[in-house]
């Protein structure tokens, strides 16, 4: 992508987080990833359908065909609203949040008649219920399922709200 286009793409997780923390950011040839997040983490797993994580840093698997880096910066979106969302609540945002948010911020949305098929692998009905599963080991299917979830929540919420409930959501989780 050209920098005027990265920078649209990553507009909506800077949007009210601006000042936050700097963060050290790993890119990583795919092969490379699970290696790493092993080795400096210890003995976790990482599902191979995972192409970024943060744990205080931010972690991204690179496409290895020489490309210019692009099919990864969703990723870096993604994982840079994790970021700076946990910096602007205070570490204090529940993990419906930080995934609903880092995917709306990355510039997924959910259209409404993929919804059903996207909730497949099983729709949770309480915060308290999707906060352990979000904690939990998961298969793909069920993890796109945890995920739709998430992204519908907070697609919810902007859109009975405003953006401006998020802010203010966030900034009370903060102080």
């Amino acid at each position: 992508l050209r920098p005027e286009r990265r920078k649209k793409r990553l507009e909506p997780a800077f949007a009210f987080m601006a000042a936050a923390n700097l963060v050290m950011v790993y890119a990583l040839l795919a092969r490379d990833f699970t290696v790493s997040y092993v080795t400096q983490v210890g003995s976790r797993s990482v599902p191979d359908w995972v192409a970024g994580m943060f744990d205080g840093k931010i972690r991204v698997s690179l496409e290895a065909d020489g490309g210019d880096g692009s099919a990864s910066a969703p990723v870096l979106a993604h994982e840079l609203a994790h970021a700076l969302l946990r910096d602007a609540s205070g570490d204090r945002a529940p993990g419906w949040l930080h995934e609903g948010f880092a995917q709306w911020s990355a510039g997924r949305r959910m259209p409404w008649r993929e919804l059903p098929e996207a909730l497949s692998g099983g729709a949770t009905s309480t915060a308290a219920a999707l906060e352990a599963k979000l904690r939990s080991a998961l298969d793909r299917k069920a993890a796109r399922s945890l995920y739709a979830q998430t992204l519908s929540l907070v697609e919810h919420l902007i859109d009975r709200r405003g953006e401006g409930a998020l802010v203010c959501i966030v900034s009370r989780l903060g102080s």
